[in-house]
């Protein structure tokens, strides 16, 4: 038959109770101290990762925006490079037109002069091989005077 004792009942409710005891001061409150510790970390984790997002959200943005500023000014100097280029090279063939201009007209005046030269010298040559054959012709001496009156004579009649 089925009998009920009183004092194991109470003793097993005792055992039960200082069993929940021990387990609700030992394990259940430190666990629960724990997981709170551990929600907590997480939360702060979380909200260190978001303002490391954020931050490092604004480090892109700044870093796009110094890139786009040094590209717009590597373009900027490249152009300015490019017209200071040209500028050069416009006032170097300048300067080379002017002297070559010079050279040409230094040329000109010296052929000038030259040519000029070799007229005197034609000119005299012919005079004077002209007295020598009006010489020849008349067989008879020139002197110095008719001889420059004839050269002026014959240059006077070209």
């Amino acid at each position: 038959m089925i009998s009920i004792n009183i004092y194991e009942i109470i003793m097993q409710m005792i055992n039960f109770c200082i069993l929940w005891w021990l387990m609700s001061r030992f394990m259940i409150k430190p666990l629960g101290r724990f997981l709170e510790e551990r929600a907590q970390s997480i939360k702060t984790e979380i909200d260190v990762a978001e303002s490391n997002r954020v931050e490092s959200e604004a480090v892109l943005e700044t870093q796009k925006k110094t890139l786009r500023d040094a590209r717009q000014e590597a373009k900027q100097i490249r152009q300015d490079a490019e017209e200071n280029m040209k500028k050069e090279r416009e006032k170097r063939l300048e300067e080379v037109k002017e002297e070559s201009d010079k050279l040409l007209q230094n040329a000109h005046k010296e052929l000038t002069q030259d040519i000029k030269k070799v007229k005197q010298q034609l000119l005299s040559e012919t005079g004077e091989l002209a007295v020598m054959l009006t010489k020849k012709i008349l067989k008879r001496e020139v002197s110095e005077k008719d001889q420059k009156k004839l050269v002026t004579e014959a240059l006077s009649q070209k």
